[in-house]
């Protein structure tokens, strides 16, 4: 839509068949972490660190509350451009092209039939050059720290 791409497809694998590589590093920090004392964030950093040789932290936030990666709102920026489209959980192919801004063709399976879908809001206005709101963290409760 902001011409950068003449065509963007993304393919999902079916629900029950995700075996993800980085399951096997998670896998090791739940060890180490079960048997550690975490009461704060460079606690869980050198957890992490200590979990095995692949595991490398990379905070986006630090424990004094310095933002080191913004977040963008993009869920609010895109509300105002896209409408939702109901079962489209039920899809595992997708492709978008810039001949059709706001169109996406959906397959269920890599050989099923296309159903394409109109995303695009009537009032939608695209700016190339504008970004969402910065998110700020919203921190821990005065709950969960206690």
């Amino acid at each position: 839509m902001t011409g950068l791409n003449a065509s963007i497809s993304i393919s999902f694998l079916p629900v029950g068949h995700t075996k993800f590589s980085p399951d096997w590093c998670f896998g090791l920090l739940k060890q180490k972490f079960r048997k550690a004392e975490v009461d704060s964030l460079d606690d869980f950093i050198q957890v992490v660190e200590q979990s095995s040789a692949v595991n490398k932290t990379q905070p986006v936030g630090s424990s004094n509350g310095e933002l080191i990666v913004e977040t963008l709102d993009w869920c609010s920026y895109f509300a105002t451009l896209f409408k939702k489209i109901k079962g489209i959980k039920g899809f595992q192919h997708f492709v978008v092209n810039a001949t059709s801004p706001g169109v996406v063709a959906a397959r269920q399976a890599v050989d099923g039939q296309v159903t394409q879908f109109n995303l695009l809001k009537e009032d939608a206005q695209i700016m190339e050059d504008e970004l969402p709101n910065i998110l700020p963290p919203k921190g821990m409760s005065t709950e969960t720290k206690w």
